[in-house]
């Protein structure tokens, strides 16, 4: 019996020898796996810290970039600033007494134009003037006190003055005063001439020129062009045909 009892204390003392053991291992795989998560966390902290100081580095250094180029592009405006200022100031400066000259000349003829000293042979106010070139009336307001100067004045365009020379039935040199023909008697010639021809009223054919003058502008004027072809040319037809 007390062999037996001693084997038994041996088996117990063994098998809690094995468990000790084996908590002890079980403790130090823990142990180790606890710090094997640390480190992977850790390293993971480590590598987003330093993404994020790349990226700032990043951001830093574009920002800086955009700050130098700026600070280039108003160094060369003010550069560019100070050339055109520079070449204003050793411009010679354009002869006040021409430009007085054409001032003068522009409103002086266009007030004859106005007058009825023209194809038109009647006289036309500034609403006429806009209708008949699409300036504005404030424009050619404008143009007609252009000798004030100031705001309330202004000199046309070489694209207003050709309209208004166009419209008027003269050049744009007798409008700026280097020449003293004027073009209208001309034109009165060529419209007596086809009045004549046509058999019409000289306003009829006025009419008819400045429709003409219209149709690729404006697509009524257009209709209405073929339209009067049309009926002038069946009436012309039956008539011969009588």
């Amino acid at each position: 019996m007390e062999d037996l009892t001693s084997v038994q204390i041996a088996d117990e003392k063994a098998r809690a020898g094995v468990e000790r053991a084996e908590k002890a291992a079980r403790e130090r795989v823990q142990k180790a796996e606890k710090i094997a998560r640390e480190k992977v966390l850790k390293a993971r902290r480590a590598e987003r810290q330093k993404a994020e100081k790349v990226k700032k580095t990043a951001q830093e250094k574009t920002e800086k970039a955009q700050f130098a180029a700026m600070q280039k592009l108003e160094r060369a405006e003010k550069a560019e600033n100070a050339a055109i200022l520079k070449a204003e100031k050793t411009e010679k400066p354009k002869s006040p007494t021409a430009e007085a000259h054409i001032r003068s000349c522009i409103e002086a003829r266009l007030e004859t134009l106005m007058g009825g000293d023209s194809f038109f042979e009647t006289p036309k106010n500034i609403q006429d003037i806009a209708d008949g070139t699409g300036i504005s009336r404030a424009a050619i307001r404008k143009y007609t006190l252009c000798t004030r100067g100031g705001s309330d004045s202004a000199v046309p365009s070489a694209v207003a003055l050709c309209k208004i020379a166009d419209y008027f039935g003269v050049s744009p040199n007798y409008l700026l005063g280097y020449s003293e023909q004027n073009e209208t008697e001309g034109t009165l010639r060529e419209l007596d001439s086809l009045v004549r021809l046509c058999g019409l009223r000289r306003e009829t054919v006025k009419k008819l020129i400045t429709l003409t003058e219209r149709a690729d502008k404006s697509e009524v004027a257009d209709t209405a062009l073929k339209t009067l072809d049309s009926v002038l040319y069946a009436a012309a037809c039956e008539i011969l045909h009588e």
